[in-house]
């Protein structure tokens, strides 16, 4: 008869092989093929989608004194059921420490509640793993799978664009100090701290702890760069300029990145009057890029040409400024401005005075331009004796910036 059952089962036909099981379980309760019997039925049961018949043939074991095999097959399918199909651990759990005999360590049970999130998390379930990871949290909170289950639900929350509650799980490994998940977690929280949150302070502190680890150079770079960015928003010189040359000479950036960086020494060298230094970082920005720091990078070598009183080459840098920036109407403007000042150290009033209102009637919009180039204009026109505006055609703006180098 039990032969005659796994015939049926071998030919796929479950209806036949499950009545053919029934009857030898109803007939010979005493048989020694009981067992095998319960176990071929919770077979049939779960292939057929009954996980609940299959747990009750699967339970029934243990009622005959099983052998090891018997009992090691029989507990195997439970746990799939309860752990893997349910996700329900603390059953199966409940289920073992009920049987005479069998009970199961703290370390089995941290590792199969932890397996549940796990599956949830790798199945691409990322609220259920949330759930899970934080029930295996609250009931193994120093357990062995506790950092990386701290991580991965760090890692779900993120996917779901969960990206304060991520930072507390980051940080959270953070705090445990050295483990395997230590400098991925430095980077996502430096990242949700630069990006999602823009609080600085916190994102170099990760990006400039995770530029002192041991990792490879990818993420060195990645680290030095951020750590870089962050500490230009926060005004932190001496960070910007240690992180900036580190990322200027690295092998790893791109042009794009060795642009920013020069732009960043360029400016804070600008700022500290150290012309020689900021001239050549600045020119380094416009040689590797062409964007809006490439435009104000034109900008500021015009100014350091005027403020270093080289007027004819300021006032060509300038032009040329005001040509190859056509796409970045600010720094046109400022150039202008800064054209004007050029004129009246020239003494050329009257073309000063025609810059500064051309720039007044064509910048409305930008309140910071027009009051700093009518400010300038009233010294003009005070220095000309002249208050009236000049006639439309007494002079085309235009032909300042005629013949000069055009390009792009």
């Amino acid at each position: 008869m039990y032969e005659l059952a796994l015939t049926y089962t071998d030919q796929d036909q479950p209806t036949e092989a499950a009545a053919s099981l029934k009857r030898i379980i109803k007939d010979y309760p005493q048989s020694n093929i009981y067992n095998r019997t319960l176990i071929q039925l919770g077979l049939s049961s779960y292939n057929q989608g009954n996980k609940s018949e299959a747990l009750g043939y699967y339970k029934e074991i243990f009622r005959h004194n099983p052998t090891r095999e018997e009992s090691q097959d029989a507990l195997t399918a439970i746990q799939e059921i309860y752990v893997d199909d349910l996700g329900q651990p603390d059953e199966y759990v409940r289920f073992v420490e009920s049987i005479p005999g069998y009970n199961l360590s703290t370390y089995s049970k941290d590792s199969l509640n932890y397996s549940v999130a796990l599956r949830y998390f790798e199945d691409g379930q990322y609220e259920r793993a949330i759930s899970s990871f934080t029930d295996y949290l609250q009931k193994f909170p120093r357990g062995v799978n506790s950092i990386p289950a701290t991580f991965k639900r760090g890692e779900s929350n993120v996917l779901l664009k969960k990206y304060n509650e991520a930072m507390v799980d980051y940080e959270s490994v953070i705090s445990k100090g050295r483990n395997e998940f230590y400098e991925k977690s430095l980077f996502k929280a430096a990242s949700i701290a630069y990006n999602s949150q823009q609080n600085f302070d916190k994102a170099f502190k990760y990006y400039s702890e995770l530029a002192n680890a041991n990792v490879d150079e990818n993420t060195l770079f990645e680290a030095q760069l951020g750590a870089m960015r962050s500490a230009y928003r926060k005004g932190l010189t001496t960070e910007v300029v240690t992180y900036g040359e580190k990322v200027a000479k690295s092998p790893q950036a791109t042009n794009e990145q060795k642009a920013t960086a020069s732009f960043y020494l360029g400016k804070i060298y600008y700022d500290q009057k150290n012309f020689t230094r900021s001239k050549d970082y600045l020119q380094s920005v416009v040689t590797l890029s062409n964007n809006e720091q490439t435009a104000e990078s034109r900008y500021l070598l015009a100014h350091m040409l005027y403020l270093n009183r080289a007027l004819a080459d300021a006032e060509k840098a300038t032009r040329d400024a005001i040509h190859q920036n056509s796409d970045y109407p600010f720094w046109v403007a400022k150039s202008m401005i800064l054209l004007s000042d050029i004129f009246v150290d020239k003494n050329d009033l009257f073309n000063a005075q025609a810059v500064l209102e051309a720039v007044i009637d064509n910048y409305k919009d930008n309140v910071e331009l027009t009051k700093s180039a009518q400010e300038k204009l009233d010294i003009v026109k005070k220095k000309r004796g002249n208050t009236s505006k000049l006639k439309p055609d007494s002079l085309k703006v235009n032909s300042f910036f005629d013949n000069t180098d055009k390009r792009n």
